[in-house]
Formats: C-alpha cells, structure tokens, sequence
C-alpha cells in the first residue's frame, strides 16, 4: 500500500471528508448544469410519454459521476486534496458516494413528488404482447421509481469509476457514449447479422438474460428481454447489474490507491 494511503492526517475523518466532498459538488456548476438536465430528462419524459425516462438520462447519470470523481484530475488539484485528506482509500469511496447521491437522490425525488402527485406511470407495465396491464397502483409505482433511481444510481457509479480509470472526464464521457450508445447498438445488430435475425442460434436465452442490457431492461421493469425462472427475479436482477459493475469500482479504486497522478 502506498504511503499516501497510509498517512494520518489529525482531524481527518470519513464524515469531514464527505462533507467536504458534498460541499465541492454542491458548489460546481457543471454538476448543477448535469442535474438539471437530468431532471428536465425524467420531467418531460414522465409528463409526456408516460414512462421515466432513465434509458435517456443514464448517460447524463454517467457524466455526472465522471465529473465528481475525475474534474480535479485536469486542474492538478486532486494531488492538494489528497496532501489535504491523506488517505487515497477514503477520498476514492467518498467521491463514489457523491456521484452515486447525486445522480440517483434528485432524480428519485423528483419522481416520487409526480408519483404522489399525479402518478403518470399508470400504464408503464405491457404484457408480453405490448399491451398495458396497468393502471399502476401508488405503491407498485414507488416500485417503479426505486428501480429507476437504481439504475441512475449505478450509471454514476460506473461514470465515477471510469474517470479515476482513465484520469480524465472526456475520456470517461467518450467511453460511456460508446457504451451506452454505440455500443448497445452493435451488440444487437452484429449478432442479428450472423445469425440471421435470429440472436438465439448464438447464445442460449440464459446467456441473453445476463447481458447488461437485459439486466437493465428487467430493472426497469420491462419484458423485451426477460430472462427465465429465478434470472427474472428482482433480488438476481439487482445482483447481477451489481456484478456488473464491480469490476469497473475495484479497478477503479485500485487506480486511485496504487498509481501515481
């Protein structure tokens, strides 16, 4: 372990480091820019579609996460912060929190209030057909906004990660638009290709329900790529999206702790 994971420094603990990390956050504005975005996202897509909108607001989820942990990485001022906290460990999981907080905590609040309010969610459920078997109740609605808080929550979690990764914002971003963009659009059609249009000729279904966009699809509560018997279970589902993202924070945290700046 590296001396600059080991040094105490007097008067520094994991609550004064998360609150000074609550309080840079809460004062950048590119953050409140991000939000914002975010929120208008979720707004205008619950109000007039009907649905959250979390597919379209992951990758704002994402950036939002790269910017938390990776904008001092351009500006040198991540090796005074660090001079500062004296432990890589602690400031590494107290920047993953943030971004986790803030790309989750608004947006779940601001779907709560519209759930409480005026509930637009009400035929977000279809049947395997497509057809609404709605109308959602309160509380299967609350339900429906919790998944979604998760997946943004977990968007940002990788978009943090990805940062410290790469000790760069634009790099993280440009890696997360791949992902969430061009990336899926690839791992459907390349497959489709070869197989004829016909996907299962090259992965059985168990193998289709374990890949990260299925898992998101089952997480937002959606039928167009469920897996079968306990793969659609809730409990699995987070565990697996969990999985998923678990490479991408120890890495992280390993990069943080162990390479130099």
């Amino acid at each position: 372990m590296p001396k600059a994971d080991r040094v105490h420094v007097v008067g520094v603990t994991a609550e004064r480091v998360m609150r000074g990390e609550l309080y840079r956050v809460v004062t950048t504005r590119s953050v409140w820019f991000l939000v914002g975005a975010e929120l208008l996202i979720v707004a205008l897509f619950s109000l007039l579609v009907g649905v959250p909108g979390v597919q379209t607001a992951v990758l704002l989820a994402g950036m939002l996460g790269a910017v938390i942990a990776g904008a001092e990485y351009s500006s040198g001022a991540l090796l005074m912060t660090l001079v500062a906290v004296g432990r890589r460990g602690l400031l590494f999981w107290a920047r993953v929190l943030c971004a986790v907080l803030a790309a989750a905590l608004p947006a779940f609040v601001l779907m709560v209030v519209l759930v409480l309010v005026r509930n637009p969610y009400l035929h977000f459920a279809q049947d395997g057909s497509g057809g609404a078997i709605g109308p959602l109740g309160t509380g299967e609605a609350l339900l429906l906004v919790c998944r979604g808080a998760f997946v943004l929550a977990l968007a940002g979690l990788i978009g943090a990660s990805l940062a410290v990764i790469a000790k760069s914002v634009s790099v993280a971003v440009i890696i997360l638009a791949l992902c969430f963009g061009l990336g899926q659009m690839l791992a459907i059609m390349v497959p489709a290709l070869f197989s004829g249009g016909q996907f299962a000729l090259i992965a059985p279904d168990w193998v289709n329900a374990i890949l990260p966009s299925a898992v998101l699809t089952r997480l937002l509560g959606g039928d167009f790529a469920s897996g079968t018997g306990l793969l659609d279970a809730l409990p699995l589902t987070v565990l697996l999206a969990l999985a998923w993202c678990l490479p991408f924070v120890l890495w992280g945290h390993h990069t943080f702790v162990r390479s130099s700046l």
